[in-house]
């Protein structure tokens, strides 16, 4: 039975093989790079989103790519649960916009999707 490949690891994947590519390195190269090296089979079943990476080899992998680690990552997905990212949209509102708290609130209350009632 075929393993489900998550979206977080498809994406981590995908940032990694574009950036070697940018940096103009073989698959085989960039394993060669690597402390420990990994196979070129291993390098493309990461980039593939097919195997998980361990952090060590993530952050090895960055540093033979002279990228920062974060700019590999996948952006940060929404929390589905209600009310759980009303913190970040106001931390947002007070960073990006220069409101004051209170009003960063209000503001963040208005913009919470409204449900529907059923009719």
């Amino acid at each position: 039975m075929p393993r489900t490949i998550e979206p977080f690891y498809a994406e981590l994947g995908r940032r990694i093989g574009d950036a070697r590519r940018r940096s103009r390195l073989t698959q085989e190269a960039l394993g060669e790079k690597l402390e420990g090296g990994l196979t070129r089979a291993a390098i493309a079943n990461i980039e593939s989103g097919k195997q998980r990476v361990l952090t060590k080899t993530f952050v090895d992998i960055a540093f033979a790519l002279q990228v920062p680690a974060e700019s590999l990552l996948p952006p940060r997905r929404a929390d589905p649960r209600p009310d759980a990212n009303a913190g970040t949209l106001v931390a947002d509102l007070i960073a990006g916009l220069g409101l004051p708290a209170a009003k960063a609130r209000r503001l963040a209350s208005q913009l919470k999707p409204r449900t529907r009632s059923a009719t």
